[in-house]
């Protein structure tokens, strides 16, 4: 994401949000008719960026993993 410029309401004012690289990554295999697995790696990098409503912190890195039974 590149440097954003937005009108921020609670100041009345223009302001920037630098920009940021993030990696993320998944994967999923399904071992039968009716499971499957998967991973998925968020912010590998851990980049520290903001939203631009409020300039909230997102998340840093974080590992998800889920499983899928198809009945």
């Amino acid at each position: 994401m590149s440097e954003k410029s937005y009108y921020d309401l609670g100041t009345s004012a223009w302001a920037t949000l630098p920009g940021y690289v993030l990696l993320n990554a998944s994967y999923a295999i399904r071992t039968s008719e009716a499971l499957s697995f998967s991973i998925q790696l968020r912010n590998i990098l851990n980049t520290l960026y903001y939203t631009e409503a409020g300039g909230y912190p997102m998340p840093p890195f974080s590992i998800i993993t889920g499983v899928q039974l198809h009945l």
